[in-house]
């Protein structure tokens, strides 16, 4: 199966969860015991569709989209910014089809998925992933994903939502008893997550967040690894002065090399493309040209999808002097529920929610939090990135080369690691203190 596919060292990892709760009892068939491991049973659908390209196309601008839209939400503090939009998005889209009403709706419009049905939009973006995992494989890049259903021990899920997700997504189902023993069935999910993400997400749920109220979670788990298609030398890193987001100056390992990559510029910045192995998958970093503390909050405020797509048509070949800092960016679990409510998610948020295609049995149940964590690494041979995120859901009321350019890193700029073919962004986020 493409999502058992073995961990390599230095990774880019992607971790996803939903995590629907009630207070609810149900009763149905039996299932492995929580503390012993869990079983993977693998449901396949009756049938697969062809996933349309329309339908495809439509998915990855609206996820696209729908990144840009929540990086110019996170970043407005001006300050370092790591996310994987494709994360978020992808645990939102297998909740979607199990959505009803207002949910569904907001859901569509805020993944830029309006007019597609649920089903149709879970097979195109099933089928983008696997198109970008292609390609991965064809430079020699490693970019694996793997997707679980965890149900309540004795609850069922209603055939068609299991249908899409296994057509959609290969995913497959466990059965712990979040009710008896949720600290056992945390540990399960953790040390799977861990499993699938070679340890770099070692425990996605704290103590406690899962508690007996549980009764489904989903989860997504994303590896990436690609060295640069031109590294940097190592002897050619030196230190050098950075302008961080205040104005102020600090010292940072700044990485540097002359080579030919894309490049592009426009009013107020420039960009470079930089690829990774057979150069379908790259790392696109965009530098105001302006060092003023406010210029990086104007660029990200400038941003759209069609913009960024424009800048990517628009890279061609020169001769870069490129000095790029290392940079380690962490970030620590904090809730995307004010950002996504901003964005239009409102309904899922309270007791008017209504995901009624996701169990046989009648439950009530509402989006309680939206949480994500990550990381990035950038150094001489490549990138690392991890997110984890989480959805937790309870029950209740509620040509030739151009002249040579000099591209210097030397201030706060936006990076975005994506399918150059597709478009689809993987990783987004800013840069303001890379010290």
């Amino acid at each position: 199966m493409r999502k058992r596919q073995p961990a390599k060292v230095t990774a880019t990892v992607a971790a996803v969860v939903l995590a629907l709760v009630t207070a609810g009892l149900v009763t149905g068939c039996a299932s492995t015991p929580v503390s012993q491991p869990v079983a993977l049973v693998t449901v396949l659908p009756s049938s697969t569709p062809s996933a349309d390209p329309a339908a495809q196309t439509q998915v990855t601008a609206g996820l696209d989209a729908f990144g840009i839209s929540l990086f110019q939400q996170l970043g407005a503090d001006n300050g370092n910014l790591v996310l994987s939009p494709q994360s978020l998005a992808q645990v939102l889209t297998m909740l979607l089809p199990g959505a009803r009403g207002a949910s569904a709706s907001e859901l569509e419009s805020v993944l830029g998925f309006t007019g597609l049905d649920p089903a149709q939009a879970a097979y195109a973006l099933g089928a983008q992933d696997s198109a970008t995992r292609q390609r991965a494989a064809a430079d020699s890049d490693t970019l694996t994903e793997a997707d679980d259903i965890w149900v309540q021990k004795g609850m069922s899920l209603q055939s068609q939502y299991l249908q899409t997700l296994s057509g959609a997504f290969n995913a497959g189902v466990r059965q712990p008893d979040f009710s008896a023993d949720p600290a056992a069935a945390t540990k399960a999910i953790n040390q799977q997550v861990s499993q699938e993400t070679n340890g770099l997400i070692p425990q996605l749920f704290g103590p406690g967040t899962i508690d007996s109220t549980t009764r489904l979670v989903l989860t997504d788990a994303t590896y990436f690894k690609a060295p640069w298609t031109s590294s940097f030398d190592p002897a050619q890193t030196s230190q050098a002065s950075f302008t961080i987001a205040t104005g102020s100056k600090t010292t940072v390992s700044m990485m540097n090399q002359s080579s030919q990559f894309g490049y592009t510029s426009g009013k107020g910045w420039q960009a470079v493309q930089l690829p990774y192995g057979g150069g379908q998958l790259a790392m696109d970093v965009v530098l105001p040209t302006s060092t003023a503390s406010g210029a990086l909050a104007s660029y990200r405020a400038g941003l759209t999808q069609s913009a960024l797509t424009a800048m990517a048509d628009a890279f061609t070949p020169a001769q870069v002097e490129l000095s790029l800092p290392r940079f380690t960016i962490d970030s620590t679990e904090s809730s995307l529920n004010a950002a996504l409510q901003q964005l239009g998610l409102r309904a899922m948020f309270t007791g008017a929610a209504d995901l009624s295609g996701m169990l046989t049995s009648d439950q009530n149940l509402y989006v309680q939090r939206v949480i994500q964590q990550a990381d990035i690494q950038v150094s001489e041979q490549g990138a690392t990135a991890v997110a984890g995120s989480g959805v937790q859901v309870e029950a209740g009321a509620a040509p030739a080369p151009q002249n040579q350019v000099v591209f210097d890193a030397n201030h706060p700029f936006v990076y975005v690691i994506r399918d150059v073919i597709s478009g689809q962004i993987l990783f987004l986020g800013q840069v303001a203190d890379p010290s």
